[in-house]
This record gives C-alpha cells, structure tokens and sequence, in this order.
C-alpha cells in the first residue's frame, strides 16, 4: 500500500499542474483508501478551497510499464472531450497523473453502478419504462463509444480473433461441463469461424464494458475504467455486456410480456454488427467467467453453492448459443 503522505503529496501535485484555478488554500479532507487488489490501488479524497469541496479519486496502477499511466490518461482524457457536454453520457474528468507512481487524479462521480441496478438495489426508484429506457441507452452509449477513431497520441494494440487460444477454451468446457453436444457445438462453429479468417469492424474497444463500469447519475451515465482499451472487432464489448445481463436479470415483466434485458441492450445498439462475430465473442466471454470461477477460492459452504449456481447459468447460456449453431 502507498504511504498517505505520498498519497496526499500526488494529489496537490497534480493539482497545482493541472490549472485547475482553484484558491491557494487547498485543504485534502476525508482521504481513505477504499480499495486494493491485484491491479489497482484506489483513494477518494474531497479538496476544500474554503468555499467548495470537490470529490476525487486517485488511482494508482501497480503494473510497471513504460508510458503506462499517460497512455491511460490520454485515452480517459480523449473520451471525456467528446461526451463532455452530452446530456446522457458521461465520462468523469480526468485531472493530470505521477508518472512515477502510476497513478490518475479523476473527479469521483457520485451514484449506482447498473450492477446494482442489476441487483435489484434501485428497483423501485425507477419505473417499469425508465428500467427499459436504461437498458436502451446503456446500449446506445456502447454505439457512440466505438464511433470515434484514437488519435495518434493514443497506444493501442490489435487484439483480434485470432489472438485467442481457442484449444484452451475447449478444454475448459470439457472440464466444467459433461455435456459432450454443447463442447462438439461449440468446437465446431470456432474452427469454422477461424477458417473464415475475416477480421472486420476494428473499433476502440474499452474491453470491460460491463455493468460494475457504468455509473447511473441522475439522467446521465458515466463509463469508468479505462486501462485496458485497444482495437478489436465491436462485438467483444457488445457481447460481454450482453452476456452479463442474460445471464444476471433474464427479463422483467410488464403487461403481461416477458421483457429481455440483454435484447432491450442490444436494441439501443442497433444492428450495426456480425451476427456470426457476435456468437464467437459471446462463447468466449463465457469460457472467460468460467476460468475466472474455477479459479476463486472457495472457503464456505455458500460460496460453493454460488458457484455451482453460476456454472449451471453459464451452462444455459451455452445451450441457448448453441441451439441453432
């Protein structure tokens, strides 16, 4: 963990490089560490200029690479110019970063994720027509994201079909379930959308476009979390985003319909894709959750029981691509 008074040293830094035009009288209140994993280290801290409070995070990434940090910070800063003055979207602004401690000064943006909209945690504040409405515009914000090119100032690499390791994804399904139709099913379409070798529709993708990573903000919504953009084709994003909330909220019911989640999604998307890219991410985003549950430790009696839930609902999100394959 990073001492606070390095902590607090970074904060002013950034602030006095940024010209933000704040009062010299800068007081950091409420600085608390409010996260620490593998990845990232997270603080949130207000300033105070003896008339307002502005909220902030300061993230820091642990991975050591040159150029890192300013990658990241001129991707953040890109999209925030272009939804910087949308009505719907929104991506929280980025101040200035320390090279030398990996870490991103960014306004903290106050409100729920859609996890916890998908939870069920904000249910009764919406109305049945506003729940459809957010699920159509989280599909049109993924649209609008991937219209733009990244200026050159920004890195990023090709990630295409072909970079995925597809005998490892195989074995993965054979290990996690007995169902030899579903593997032959899923092998098969693979093999014959690799020998396509069609790679199309390059885009920006920000390749966890999920619902832990969209902020519901009054009437806008904010994207966070952007260390790990690249090209790819559109259909990575879209079927991650789209597998998540089949397999988390398959549908709510109005009038008398059965309404699903996932395809109110996709219809603020638009049909502006590869049907056949679509699947091939959709089946590996899948073998991606699985590899991620067979590798959590699991400790108590309930956290077996959610993961025998979760492999049985990925299990049917397997069967349901599969079908028609």
């Amino acid at each position: 963990m990073i001492n606070i008074s390095i902590v607090e040293n970074d904060i002013m830094r950034i602030y006095s490089d940024s010209n933000m035009g704040l009062l010299e009288e800068l007081n950091i209140k409420n600085l608390e560490l409010i996260r620490d994993n593998n990845k990232s280290e997270i603080w949130k801290s207000s300033l105070y200029d003896g008339y307002n409070s502005y909220s902030f995070i300061l993230k820091y990434y642990k991975k050591r690479d040159n150029n890192l940090v300013e990658n990241i910070f001129n991707f953040h800063n890109w999209l925030y110019k272009i939804f910087k003055d949308d009505n719907d979207f929104g991506i929280p602004k980025p101040y200035g970063y320390v090279a030398e401690n990996n870490g991103i000064l960014m306004e903290s943006v106050n409100g729920k994720s859609l996890t916890h909209f998908i939870n069920g945690g904000i249910k009764n504040i919406f109305s049945i027509k506003d729940n459809e409405l957010i699920l159509i515009i989280v599909g049109e914000f993924l649209w609008r994201l991937q219209k733009s090119s990244l200026p050159e100032s920004i890195h990023a690499k090709n990630i295409t079909p072909h970079d995925v390791d597809i005998d490892r994804h195989i074995e993965i399904i054979q290990k996690s379930y007995s169902d030899s139709s579903i593997v032959n099913k899923v092998k098969r379409f693979l093999d014959r959308y690799l020998n396509k070798n069609e790679i199309h529709n390059l885009v920006v993708s920000q390749f966890d476009y999920s619902p832990w990573n969209i902020i519901l903000n009054g009437e806008r919504q904010f994207l966070i979390d952007f260390e790990d953009a690249f090209y790819c084709q559109r259909e990575q994003d879209l079927a991650n985003m789209y597998n998540l909330l089949s397999i988390n909220m398959p549908s709510m019911y109005f009038k008398k319909r059965a309404i699903k989640y996932s395809e109110l999604f996709l219809s603020g998307y638009g049909n502006d894709y590869n049907v056949d890219s679509f699947i091939f991410w959709r089946l590996i985003w899948l073998t991606k959750y699985t590899i991620r549950l067979r590798l959590n430790k699991i400790s108590t009696y309930k956290e077996k029981i959610i993961k025998k839930i979760l492999l049985k609902k990925y299990y049917r999100e397997y069967i349901n691509i599969t079908e028609n394959l």
